[in-house]
């Protein structure tokens, strides 16, 4: 993953995770389960409010505008299935679903708390570490339209571009594929832009 990949990625995650406090929710339906654990003879706190400001702050998170790199950075954090529809449904099982003891579904919302807690330290330190030499650019080169696609050509083992001759034959290759893709749009080739290339990938902008 490049340098401009890894700051727009802590960009990503600070406005959609940390801003959000995410991880400030988990931790407070936590607290409010543990209190309801530890203290048993007292009436017990509603974990309905708590539940729903954190379904409500991570419900619309999603991984469109994120490379499969990035993603994948994301997931070794693991905090993939934590956020969008995907951590609702974690949730759920452990609330409801699972027919969990409340010691147990307790025990679980902590370790998720805790996984969350520490992406966003991790997170927070590598921006500050990158920040540090070097800066994320406004290019509007880059820049996808609401009426464009942006497509990645991932290669991978054998159909690796190692030389100029799989380069010619790759590229004839998704010449073709492009000009079938613009011809069902009423494009042409020449309405393919390629935003970007580097090592495992070509990205290219419909």
């Amino acid at each position: 993953m490049q340098v401009t990949e890894l700051l727009k990625l802590t960009q990503w995650f600070k406005t959609n995770v940390a801003q959000a406090e995410v991880h400030t929710l988990y931790a407070n339906l936590y607290n409010a389960m543990y209190s309801n654990l530890s203290d048993r003879y007292s009436q017990p706190s509603p974990l309905e409010n708590y539940k729903n400001e954190l379904f409500k702050a991570i419900k619309d998170v999603n991984f469109q505008s994120l490379s499969l790199e990035q993603i994948k950075y994301l997931d070794t954090l693991k905090v993939v299935d934590l956020l969008g529809q995907k951590g609702i449904n974690e949730i759920e099982n452990i609330l409801f679903k699972n027919q969990l003891d409340l010691n147990t579904a307790t025990q679980k919302i902590k370790s998720i708390a805790d996984i969350m807690q520490e992406a966003v330290t991790t997170i927070n330190d590598l921006s500050t570490i990158l920040q540090k030499s070097f800066e994320l650019e406004n290019n509007d080169d880059d820049k996808i339209n609401n009426d464009e696609i942006l497509i990645r050509v991932y290669f991978k083992d054998n159909a690796a571009i190692n030389n100029l001759t799989n380069f010619k034959e790759y590229g004839s290759i998704w010449y073709e594929v492009g000009r079938g893709i613009s011809m069902a749009q009423d494009k042409t080739p020449e309405d393919f832009k390629i935003i970007g290339a580097e090592k495992g990938s070509v990205i290219l902008g419909v």
